[in-house]
This record gives C-alpha cells, sequence and structure tokens, in this order.
C-alpha cells in the first residue's frame, strides 16, 4: 500500500511537470524507515530502479523477492529441520508441556536449531509492586525492592556469574530438564538422563563464532544497533524415537534451585490466599453468577468488537445506557468473530439459561471507547453463555505469585567465554542464575 501510494504521488508530480530525481526516493526511503525498516528496505536507491522495479513486479510480490529461494536440492543438503519436535504433554508429572520427536533423530544429529536473543542485564526481567494512577497499574517508583522476577527467565540460558541472559526464538524453549542425578519420573526415570545437549551452534550460524569473543560492552553496541549473532543448537546424545520425549540438563544450580523451591514452598497468603486455577474454573464450567466465591484473582471476559455506530442510535432509558444485541458473538465450529475478550460482568440471565445480559468493560489492551469516555454503560442482550470465560484480573494470575518459582537455564561453565563473567557468583536458590 504505502509504495502504491508513493508510486501514484511520484507520478502526479511528474506529470505537473516536475522534476523527478533520486532525492524524492531517498526523502521517501527515510520517512519509511522511521516507522518500519524492513519496508523502507524495499525501496532501491535510485529513481530509475525504483521504476524497473515495480515494471517488473507488482507491488504485493515485492516482498517475495527481497528473500533468497534455494532450491530443494540445497535445502537438502545444507538446511536444518525445524519440525524435528512437536509440543505434547510432558511424561514427567506436573511439569506442563514438552518437546516429542516427531521422527527418528540419530545420535549426533541436530534435534533443532536455537537462535538466541540476548538480555544483557537479568536485572530488566524483575518485577516491582504495581500501584494505581489514573485508573492504570503502574510500578511503584518509591518501591525499590523487586517482588519477583518475569517468567521469561525460565526459558532463557544464564550463568551464575554473569549478567548476560540468552533466550532461544525456537521451540527449544519447549524441551524440558532431566539428569541421571535424581529420578524425575516419565520417560526420564530410572536413571536414563537426558537424551540431547546444546552446544554453540557450528557451521549454520556464522555469526555466533565472532561473538563468542566479543566482549559484552561490544555485544552491547550490537545490542543497541538491534543486531543478534549468537545460536545454540539442540543436539542428540543417544537415537531418539520417534514420540519420545527430548531432555537436556539444565544444570545441578537449576536442580539444586528447584529441590529447594519444593522443599519450602508454602502456599501465598493476602492477595493470593483465595486464588484460584482459570482453567480448571473454564474447564468445569463455574457458575457465572457465583464469581465472588471463585477467588479473589478471578474476573469474566467476553468476546467483543468494538464497530463504527452512532452511540445514540441504540441508547437505553430501562438501562440507562447503550443496548444492543449480543447473538453474532456466538462462537461457532471453534472460532470467534473477534478472538478478543473484553472485561464484562453479568447485568442478567435469560430465563432459558443459554444466555446474558452483560455489560462491557474498556478493555485496557484497547484504545478508549466512546461509550467509556463518556462513562456510558454497555449492555450485550442475548449474549451467549460460550462466549464467556473465566480470566485473571491484571497482575493477579499464578505468574505474579509471591514464591513462583524463577530460574534460568544453566550454560556450562566450560563453554561460556570468561570475558562475560561480570559478576561475584552467589550461591543462592531462589532467583539466581545457574552455571555448572
Amino acid at each position: 500500500k504505502i509504495l502504491d501510494e508513493i508510486t501514484a504521488f511520484l507520478e502526479r508530480k511528474k506529470d505537473a511537470g516536475e522534476k523527478v530525481d533520486d532525492a524524492d526516493l531517498s526523502t521517501f526511503k527515510s520517512i519509511v524507515s522511521i516507522y518500519s525498516e524492513r519496508t523502507a528496505s524495499l525501496f532501491p536507491t535510485t529513481y530509475s530502479s525504483f521504476m524497473e522495479m515495480l515494471t517488473a513486479k507488482p507491488t504485493d510480490q515485492l516482498p517475495w523477492s527481497t528473500v533468497s529461494h534455494p532450491s530443494i536440492e540445497w535445502i537438502t543438503q545444507n538446511g536444518i529441520c525445524l519440525d524435528n519436535i512437536a509440543m505434547e504433554r510432558s511424561t514427567i508429572t506436573q511439569a506442563g508441556n514438552g518437546a516429542f520427536a516427531r521422527r527418528f533423530i540419530g545420535e549426533g544429529q541436530v534435534v533443532t536449531p536455537a537462535p538466541l536473543l540476548q538480555i544483557m542485564n537479568r536485572d530488566t526481567l524483575k518485577m516491582y509492586k504495581l500501584v494505581e494512577v489514573e485508573d492504570e497499574l503502574v510500578c511503584d517508583e518509591n518501591d525499590t525492592e523487586p517482588i519477583g522476577d518475569q517468567l521469561l527467565l525460565n526459558y532463557c540460558f544464564g550463568h551464575v556469574e554473569s549478567s548476560l541472559l540468552l533466550c532461544p526464538s525456537t521451540n527449544a524453549i519447549i524441551i524440558n530438564h532431566c539428569s541421571d542425578r535424581q529420578d524425575w519420573g516419565g520417560q526420564c526415570g530410572g536413571g536414563k538422563g537426558p537424551n540431547a545437549m546444546y552446544r554453540w551452534a557450528t557451521d549454520w550460524d556464522k555469526n555466533t563464532e565472532e561473538w563468542l569473543s566479543l566482549s559484552l560492552e561490544e555485544m552491547q553496541e550490537k545490542n543497541d544497533n538491534r543486531q543478534r549473532g549468537l545460536s545454540f543448537e539442540i543436539v542428540a546424545t543417544r537415537d531418539i524415537q520417534p514420540g519420545e520425549e527430548i531432555f537436556i540438563d539444565y544444570g545441578h544450580d537449576w536442580e539444586d534451585a528447584w529441590n529447594y523451591h519444593v522443599e519450602n514452598w508454602k502456599p501465598p497468603t493476602g492477595d493470593f490466599e483465595s486464588y484460584s486455577s482459570i482453567t480448571r474454573l473454564n474447564n468445569e464450567k463455574k457458575d457465572l453468577l457465583d464469581l465472588e466465591t471463585h477467588g479473589s484473582n478471578v474476573q469474566l471476559g467476553c468476546i467483543y468488537s468494538e464497530e463504527e455506530e452512532e452511540d445514540e442510535d441504540y441508547y437505553d432509558d430501562e438501562y440507562g445506557g447503550l443496548v444492543k444485541s449480543g447473538e453474532e458473538y456466538k462462537i461457532a465450529d471453534g472460532t470467534t468473530r473477534e478472538e478478543y475478550y473484553w472485561p464484562c460482568t453479568i447485568y442478567a440471565k435469560d430465563e432459558d439459561g443459554d444466555a446474558y445480559t452483560v455489560r462491557i468493560e474498556q478493555s485496557p489492551q484497547r484504545a478508549e471507547t466512546s461509550w467509556a469516555a463518556e462513562d456510558m454503560p454497555l449492555f450485550l442482550t442475548e449474549y451467549p453463555r460460550e462466549s464467556i470465560v473465566f480470566l485473571n484480573k491484571q497482575g493477579a494470575s499464578d505468574q505474579n505469585m509471591p514464591g513462583t518459582f524463577r530460574q534460568p537455564i544453566g550454560i556450562q561453565d566450560e563453554i561460556f567465554p570468561e570475558q562475560w563473567k561480570d559478576i561475584a557468583r552467589d550461591d543462592h536458590h531462589a532467583g539466581g542464575i545457574d552455571g555448572d
């Protein structure tokens, strides 16, 4: 669309007898790059080559022309499969999901590549107490003590003597821990130990070798320029059969931290004392009208989409607000009119019990609506039960619960560059960085 608009502008300028040259294209390219460097990268550097490009290909095909198209033979010889593993329920009790082999993977073969995104300072993942300011939850500037770490920490690699975190950007993040130091059960039970390991990427990532020699300061400079250059690869340490769960060893410190967490965890008190599982509530289809008994973390969410309508066209004196039918928000074939839930409350239940009148609240993730700006209630009648779900209130999910386990995967000391070690080792259990 952008290219079409620019082309039309240049053509109008040309038809008006004005000069069109490379400077025009350079100006447009600079403006577009402010909003999207990727889109700006489509622009050639001269006006003549720009027009040649448009003549050769329609604008909707230009992105395709910017990437290489290797042959199937080349891919077979040089490519690495990204679909060797599939996510299924882990065989380890309460481990959540895990990675399972979709086909036979021989010993020494790459299970999956893992390009890494670097977080230069692990403290950026710390969470702080939220306070309400002008109807918005923001970090309390007067509270300097963190209340925990973000969930992302559990999916990143780190070292106990470094502030650096490395986070995989592929399905490598679903591979669970296993070691022969204790029996973890499932397919990891019986002292089998892991069937895979991580190592620095080989030939497929040309940047990794260079980046391993960088200092943290040099890496920070590249990070500031939105560059990344490190990758792991997960490699099978023995033959892995189709359907077998894949494991790596997260390290001694991770294992110690987990055992300490299990032994010392206590049910939370205060705001989380009445916490309820949202998954359980939705699976059991609990009563929507009995919300207060379900837990202090629980709210209702309703499928809704904002449309361009005149508010006065559906104002109802009886309700003292805006009223329209909610029948259109019925889920069909597992899909929704718009897959997005807005906070809502039950206003009334229809006599047949299959539908409700609900009040839609302003979504904190969406731009303020006209009815919310005017403090005007919005009601949907005949709203289907299946389009209402239980949700966690903002900042009230189990991820925010005090004492939640947070520990990155440990990078083995023998492969971790010495120049990245910028903090002293602190042998502690909760919230630390793992390393062997």
